[in-house]
Order: C-alpha cells, then sequence, then structure tokens
C-alpha cells in the first residue's frame, strides 16, 4: 500500500492519489486502534463506515498485508504483554481489559503468539523462576 501520512510541525500531509479502499483502510484501522478494547468485528466496522464487509476485507487485506481479524489480534495481544510487562494488575483484569471475553481463548492465543502461557510471560519478563 503506498499510502503514507506524514507529520511534520503538527500538520498531515497525504500523498496524492489514494483511493477510495485505502481511505476505507486507513479509518477501519484507525477505529481498530482506538477502539480495541470494545467488542469488535469486520462487520460492526464495515457497518459503520457504509461499506459491505468483503469490500472493507479485501482493501484492508491489501492495503496491510493482512486480514483484520489478524490484525485485530495483533494489537490486543501486544496491549496484553504491555500490560503483563508494566503493571502487576491480575492476567484475568488485563485479558478482559484488553477485549477478550473468555480467559481460556486469551490464554490460547497469547501462548500461540509469545510461546508461553500470559503467567509463565510474566515470570520470564520479570526473571522469576518457571
Amino acid at each position: 500500500c503506498a499510502v503514507f501520512i506524514i507529520r511534520s510541525e503538527g500538520r498531515k500531509i497525504m500523498l496524492s492519489g489514494i483511493t477510495k479502499g485505502q481511505r476505507a483502510a486507513l479509518k477501519a484501522l484507525k477505529l481498530v486502534n482506538e477502539r480495541f478494547k470494545e467488542e469488535l468485528s469486520l462487520p460492526m466496522i464495515a457497518r459503520e463506515l457504509s461499506l459491505t464487509p468483503q469490500y472493507l476485507s479485501k482493501s484492508f487485506a491489501s492495503c496491510f498485508g493482512v486480514n483484520f481479524s489478524q490484525y485485530l489480534l495483533s494489537v490486543r495481544l501486544k496491549y496484553a504483554a504491555s500490560m503483563i510487562e508494566n503493571t502487576d494488575a491480575s492476567i484475568t483484569d488485563i485479558c478482559f481489559e484488553a477485549g477478550y471475553c473468555n480467559f481460556s481463548h486469551f490464554s490460547r492465543l497469547f501462548k500461540r503468539q509469545y510461546g508461553v502461557t500470559p503467567r509463565d510471560y510474566r515470570k520470564k519478563f520479570r526473571g522469576d523462576c518457571l
């Protein structure tokens, strides 16, 4: 995706030639980054942007090289990992704050992404014995 947003001295400069699909993908990306803690889905965001889910899905994947669901998962897991590293909040609280409704689902996804359970990730990050 040849879309660049440059911030210079508080001004946004956007390169010309941005397509409708790229604009839609950027809006969806912004919404995910702002609201990932909420219940979100591709159909919900597409409806909000007055687009079909199929069009938004294709535009998002084309622009960012990853599908909507994968991106949302990545944002949520990065947030959770950061919270695990930087706070003493319980893993369960972090799970729900990151937008997950099911702890075992969160734990499975976290382990798939980071290779260890959230609890072991905290121990490893803090240098505790496993």
